[in-house]
Protein backbone atom coordinates (compact mmCIF):
# COMPACT_ATOMS: atom_id res chain seq x y z
CA UNK A 1 0.00 0.00 0.00
CA UNK A 2 2.64 2.60 1.20
CA UNK A 3 4.22 2.02 -2.68
CA UNK A 4 0.86 2.20 -4.41
CA UNK A 5 -0.83 4.70 -2.63
CA UNK A 6 1.84 6.88 -1.21
CA UNK A 7 4.34 6.17 -3.68
CA UNK A 8 6.45 5.84 -0.78
CA UNK A 9 9.45 3.27 -1.71
CA UNK A 10 11.57 3.88 1.05
CA UNK A 11 8.59 2.89 3.77
CA UNK A 12 7.52 -0.26 1.99
CA UNK A 13 11.10 -1.63 2.02
CA UNK A 14 11.10 -0.88 5.42
CA UNK A 15 8.20 -3.15 6.02
CA UNK A 16 8.88 -5.49 3.89
CA UNK A 17 12.16 -5.90 5.77
CA UNK A 18 11.03 -6.21 8.90
CA UNK A 19 8.30 -8.52 7.67
CA UNK A 20 11.16 -10.30 6.42
CA UNK A 21 13.44 -10.61 9.56
CA UNK A 22 10.62 -11.47 11.96
CA UNK A 23 9.43 -14.29 9.36
CA UNK A 24 12.97 -15.81 9.43
CA UNK A 25 13.43 -15.58 13.66
CA UNK A 26 10.39 -17.35 14.62
CA UNK A 27 9.87 -19.54 11.81
CA UNK A 28 12.80 -20.73 10.43
CA UNK A 29 15.88 -22.86 12.38
CA UNK A 30 18.87 -20.21 12.97
CA UNK A 31 22.47 -20.69 11.99
CA UNK A 32 25.21 -18.77 13.86
CA UNK A 33 25.50 -16.14 11.50
CA UNK A 34 21.13 -15.93 11.47
CA UNK A 35 21.14 -15.61 14.87
CA UNK A 36 20.09 -12.09 16.53
CA UNK A 37 22.73 -10.07 17.92
CA UNK A 38 22.76 -7.05 20.15
CA UNK A 39 23.50 -5.10 17.08
CA UNK A 40 21.00 -6.33 14.56
CA UNK A 41 18.58 -5.97 17.64
CA UNK A 42 19.96 -2.55 17.74
CA UNK A 43 19.62 -1.98 13.63
CA UNK A 44 16.13 -3.70 13.62
CA UNK A 45 15.07 -1.37 16.39
CA UNK A 46 16.41 2.25 14.87
CA UNK A 47 14.82 0.43 11.45
CA UNK A 48 11.31 0.57 13.82
CA UNK A 49 12.11 4.06 15.00
CA UNK A 50 12.63 5.35 11.49
CA UNK A 51 9.91 4.18 10.20
CA UNK A 52 7.02 5.34 12.91
CA UNK A 53 8.68 8.68 12.78
CA UNK A 54 8.04 8.70 9.06
CA UNK A 55 4.92 7.61 9.07
CA UNK A 56 3.95 10.62 11.48
CA UNK A 57 5.68 13.28 9.03
CA UNK A 58 2.98 11.14 6.01
CA UNK A 59 0.10 11.52 8.46
CA UNK A 60 0.61 15.23 9.30
CA UNK A 61 1.14 16.07 5.65
CA UNK A 62 -2.35 15.02 5.09
CA UNK A 63 -5.18 16.92 3.72
CA UNK A 64 -8.22 17.29 2.36
CA UNK A 65 -7.28 17.16 -1.27
CA UNK A 66 -4.32 14.37 -0.65
CA UNK A 67 -7.21 12.27 0.98
CA UNK A 68 -9.47 12.64 -1.78
CA UNK A 69 -6.58 11.67 -4.26
CA UNK A 70 -5.54 8.68 -2.21
CA UNK A 71 -9.43 7.58 -1.57
CA UNK A 72 -9.46 7.26 -5.37
CA UNK A 73 -6.23 5.30 -5.81
CA UNK A 74 -7.29 2.71 -3.13
CA UNK A 75 -10.57 2.34 -4.74
CA UNK A 76 -8.79 1.79 -8.18
CA UNK A 77 -6.96 -0.86 -6.63
CA UNK A 78 -10.12 -2.81 -6.17
CA UNK A 79 -12.05 -2.20 -9.57
CA UNK A 80 -9.62 -4.46 -11.85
Amino acid sequence: MFKRLFNRNDLFGIISFAKKERIDKQYYVTTEKDILTKESAEDIYKKAENFLIQIKILINELHTENIEKIRKKFASLFEN
